[in-house]
């Protein structure tokens, strides 16, 4: 965790590293690192890329445990641009996402 963060101290858009601190990030339900690092790996990909798809299902995955209903507002926007939420694997997780969030009450946080 420090040599990464001291990594991107020196370079701070270092797709390796990001991706590492992000899934380290991931394990230890550091969600607030998480989505930091998913969303500059999102930042940096080509719309519509499997990177991209990637980096922002795994934003979205993160994003549910700590805000909900942003969730539900990001997916929203996500199924207006992408209708069939995109490329396997990551289109199904989001769908996924989608379909499990839509069965819990607003209020509750899915896990």
């Amino acid at each position: 965790d420090r040599l990464l963060r001291a990594a991107l101290a020196a370079q701070p858009n270092n797709q390796t590293a990001l991706r590492r601190l992000a899934e380290h990030a991931e394990r230890t339900r550091d969600d607030q690192t998480s989505l930091d690092c998913w969303k500059r790996l999102a930042a940096g990909a080509e719309a519509g890329s499997s990177a991209w798809f990637e980096a922002r299902c795994r934003l979205l995955e993160t994003l549910a445990r700590t805000d909900p209903a942003a969730t539900r507002a990001s997916l929203a926007q996500h199924r207006a641009l992408y209708p069939d939420f995109g490329p396997p694997p990551w289109g199904d997780r989001i769908r996924d996402l989608e379909a499990r969030l839509s069965a819990t009450p607003p209020s509750e946080t899915p896990r």
